[in-house]
């Protein structure tokens, strides 16, 4: 049974106060930490599409990617660098203490590039524990404090091994991680179930306007019962009847409408392009007005927020929320009600991606461009009771997928308040009652 908080007594160390029972042990003598090989080196050649962990793969707590590719035939001098489940791995280059992440099963397989450490505990210490401590602000600021150089901060392996860890005993260790851990899974639950709700959205748009297999008004598929097709011109193929063929700017609008810096922004949250989230609809994280600095426009609760800097990285997503972005993001707003799912899936498909890349200005910073290219892009327009019927559909399902934000944001916030807390001992565990 762990001690009443009143019994418990602490001791000062080097990284301040902890339970008399804890220790503060480097990082390094309780894990071993790996660089990964120089992938740049002419003396290893690859597939394209081998996926390898890169400081710029990583942002806080994810990867990212969604689906890795598998290579053959790899040499035995870079299997020690291929990775495994449950290991924690962090950025040496750029944004160092922030990113970083688990490896999930779902990531692998992968390999360690240079300038990424992975951190694997030893015998006897919690790799979930450890984890915790990596994602931690712990880390965050020994990083900050540490970290060399101007226009890209960095730091070593061995800095890293100098981490030092509150580190109480081993059942204490899983308990918190525990506890932790159990917010961390809902967290993922909460992001799963979107990329379910989403897949679900994207095969009936698909069933819909691609396939044509719409209900009728027996509720049957139209086009294999029968229903009337018309050949159109301008696309070379076939669409529904009372269907007609039209541009973007035809069902939705690019909303530019300029914001000052200052108080006047206060109830607004601010969405730089950089947190739009890739390949997911739902926004992940926001922040405060207060960090909205230069060329900043408004977007409203249900705008299409679509990253037209590098449009590549296929950043669109639906808000929760009015708030501020920049002009490297065009805020995208149906032009009705009735647009507004079908508009979402239709800027959301790889093909507009791809039309919008190749329309690009620049080559180093490619800007997607909207009046004259994008907005002009051909697409089917359904008729309107086909529209309001998808709309009616799918509402639903986008407005859980849209409003998660406020519930991971709950989630995170309580998680980061813990973990502090748990990994000083300022907040002890009940061991017994914590099933690890």
């Amino acid at each position: 049974m762990t001690k009443k908080q009143t019994e418990i007594k602490f001791k000062e160390t080097e990284i301040g106060l902890i339970p008399e029972d804890w220790e503060v042990k480097e990082l390094g003598e309780i894990a071993d930490v790996l660089t990964g090989f120089p992938f740049e080196s002419n003396k290893y050649s690859f597939e394209e599409g081998t996926l390898v962990v890169r400081g710029e793969n990583l942002s806080e707590r994810v990867f990212r990617w969604d689906t890795p590719k598998r290579w053959p035939n790899l040499s035995s001098d870079l299997k020690k660098y291929l990775l495994e489940a449950n290991v924690v791995v962090v950025s040496m280059d750029g944004n160092v203490g922030k990113n970083k992440a688990v490896v999930k099963e779902n990531n692998l397989p992968l390999l360690l590039a240079q300038r990424v450490a992975r951190i694997k505990t030893k015998k006897g210490i919690s790799q979930d524990y450890i984890n915790q401590a990596i994602l931690s602000d712990l880390f965050l600021r020994y990083c900050e404090q540490i970290r060399t150089g101007t226009t890209i901060s960095h730091i070593s392996k061995t800095q890293i091994e100098k981490f030092k860890v509150p580190l109480p005993p081993l059942p204490e260790q899983r308990a918190i991680a525990k506890i932790l851990s159990d917010l961390d899974a809902k967290i993922e639950h909460n992001q799963q179930m979107n990329k379910t709700l989403e897949a679900i959205g994207q095969a009936i748009f698909k069933r819909w306007f691609i396939d044509f297999e719409f209900p009728n008004e027996e509720g049957k598929p139209y086009k294999s019962s029968g229903g009337e097709m018309v050949y159109n011109e301008e696309l070379g193929k076939e669409i529904p009847k009372g269907w007609k063929v039209g541009m973007l700017k035809d069902i939705l609008n690019n909303v530019k409408i300029p914001l000052n810096v200052g108080d006047g922004l206060k109830d607004r949250v601010y969405v730089p392009i950089d947190l739009l989230s890739i390949k997911k609809i739902g926004l992940d994280s926001y922040l405060p007005y207060t960090e909205a600095k230069s060329s900043l426009i408004a977007f409203e609760k249900n705008d299409i927020l679509v990253g037209a800097m590098r449009i590549y990285f296929h950043r669109v997503c639906l808000s929760p929320f009015a708030g501020i972005t920049r002009t490297t993001t065009f805020v995208l707003r149906a032009k009705n009600e009735n647009f507004l799912a079908y508009s979402l899936f239709v800027l959301n498909q790889d093909s507009t991606i791809d039309y919008a890349n190749s329309h690009s200005n620049g080559s180093t910073m490619p800007y997607a461009v909207w009046d004259g290219s994008l907005s002009d892009m051909r697409i089917v327009i359904p008729d309107e009771t086909t529209l309001k019927k998808f709309n009616n559909l799918l509402r639903p399902i986008l407005n859980k997928i849209r409003d998660t934000i406020f519930e991971q944001i709950t989630l995170s916030s309580i998680r980061d308040a813990l973990l502090p807390k748990l990994m000083s001992g300022k907040i002890r565990v009940p061991i017994d009652k914590v099933k690890t």
